[in-house]
């Protein structure tokens, strides 16, 4: 069974190298800012334990409307200006949801 109104938005970001530590400074007030949104079920930074410069952004939303109000958010255009400028590499993806989330009752964020 889908969920086609989920959307879930999976981001693999490059920091450049010593900059991991600002790229989670920046991201700190996203997060916060997010998982208060109306629409936001979850949404999780990840560093790969083995190169710190590899991070993961794994995010849901209720649906495409969700997404894009956060897309248009100040705090998130703040994020990608900042992403941009420092130089970080940003590579994202669109899912589609297949199976229930085994908490579906629970309010993640």
């Amino acid at each position: 069974m889908q969920y086609p109104s989920q959307i879930t938005l999976v981001a693999f970001l490059i920091a450049k190298p010593g900059e991991e530590n600002e790229l989670i400074r920046h991201f700190q007030p996203v997060i916060q800012a997010t998982r208060r949104e109306a629409g936001c079920i979850d949404y999780h930074l990840h560093q790969n334990a083995k190169v710190p410069t590899d991070f993961v952004m794994y995010e849901n939303y209720v649906d495409q409307h969700a997404l894009k109000a956060h897309q248009n958010a100040p705090y998130t255009q703040a994020l990608l200006n900042y992403l941009n400028d420092s130089g970080a590499s940003v590579q994202y993806d669109l899912w589609t949801m297949l199976t229930e989330h085994p908490n579906h009752h629970i309010a993640w964020c």
